[in-house]
């Protein structure tokens, strides 16, 4: 069977499933959603090697790179291209789509800017850099995703900030489970 029809196929089961009766808190657990994580990529520094937790559902094209990760209060965003837009959104994680290949249909029109921009709850508008620290002390500890605009064209990575009695061993458990 064809690869991009059986995904097609997967994809209409699960939205078929979905109820339309749900209220408006419940969470979408839609493989294209843009507040879903499903694993993240650990980091310390843009030369560290990364440690893979969950199956994370990121696109950065290989265009930048967000570390550290979990930070503490700044997370800095480097590109080898200009940055033009910046945009944090809460989001929830789940351990679904942990066997997907999110590298088959990930791509930089998934999600438009306007949807990008509308659930933001950070934003920093025509940075025009290559190199940016962005304070994130002010918001509340949780997964977010970190969507930047390179070249006209929308990326994104995951992200997780910690509380205060955060062990990076919880965080580790928490995706093996």
């Amino acid at each position: 069977m064809n690869h991009k029809l059986f995904q097609f196929i997967i994809i209409f089961f699960i939205l078929l499933g979905c109820s339309n009766d749900d209220d408006s808190s419940s969470i979408s657990s839609d493989v294209n959603s843009i507040t879903l994580v499903t694993g993240i990529n650990i980091r310390m520094s843009d030369v560290s090697e990364s440690i893979k937790l969950g199956n994370p559902n990121v696109f950065t094209g290989s265009q930048f790179l967000a570390f550290p990760n979990p930070p503490s209060d700044n997370i800095t965003i480097q590109s080898f291209n200009t940055i033009s837009d910046i945009w944090l959104i809460a989001a929830h994680a789940e351990k679904k789509y942990q066997e997907t290949d999110f590298d088959e249909f990930l791509d930089s029109d998934l999600y438009t800017e306007e949807n990008v921009d509308s659930k933001a709850e950070l934003k920093f508008n025509e940075v025009n850099s290559s190199n940016l620290t962005i304070n994130i002390e002010d918001l509340n500890p949780g997964y977010y995703r970190v969507f930047v605009k390179i070249n006209g064209s929308l990326y994104w990575d995951n992200l997780y900030i910690p509380d205060d009695s955060f062990e990076i061993d919880d965080l580790i458990e928490s995706w093996q489970e």
